[in-house]
C-alpha cells in the first residue's frame, strides 16, 4: 500500500489529514485488507486524527474522521476505542506521525 505512505508523507496544505485517512482506508478496504469494522488509521499533525468507532470503513468519508484538537476537544464522530493505544505509541515513538493497522 505504497499509496498510503504517499498520503502520510503529504502535508496539510496538499491534502488535509482527514482526507488522507479516508483515501488510505479506501485502498485498504478495496484490497480486502480490513473488514467494514476492522482496522484503524491515525495521523498526528497538530491535531490528532483517527478513524471513528462503529463506522463502516467501506463508507468512510473525510467528514466522519474524529479529530482531537490541540486543546483536547473532540470534533466529529466518537473516536476509535483504540485511541489510547495509538496515543501511547505516539508518546513512545515521537518520530512517528501516522499509524495503520
Amino acid at each position: 500500500l505504497s499509496e498510503c505512505l504517499f498520503f502520510f508523507a503529504m502535508d496539510s496544505a496538499a491534502l488535509p489529514p482527514a482526507e488522507r485517512i479516508t483515501r488510505c482506508m479506501q485502498r485498504v478496504y478495496e484490497r480486502r485488507l480490513t473488514t467494514s469494522s476492522g482496522g484503524n488509521i491515525s495521523i498526528l499533525e497538530g491535531s490528532f486524527w483517527i478513524t471513528p468507532s462503529g463506522t463502516d470503513k467501506g463508507l468512510l468519508t473525510s467528514d466522519l474522521i474524529s479529530q482531537q484538537t490541540e486543546a483536547g476537544e473532540w470534533v466529529g464522530l466518537k473516536p476509535s476505542t483504540e485511541t489510547p493505544v495509538h496515543r501511547a505509541i505516539y508518546a513512545r515513538r515521537p518520530d512517528l506521525r501516522a499509524l495503520l493497522h
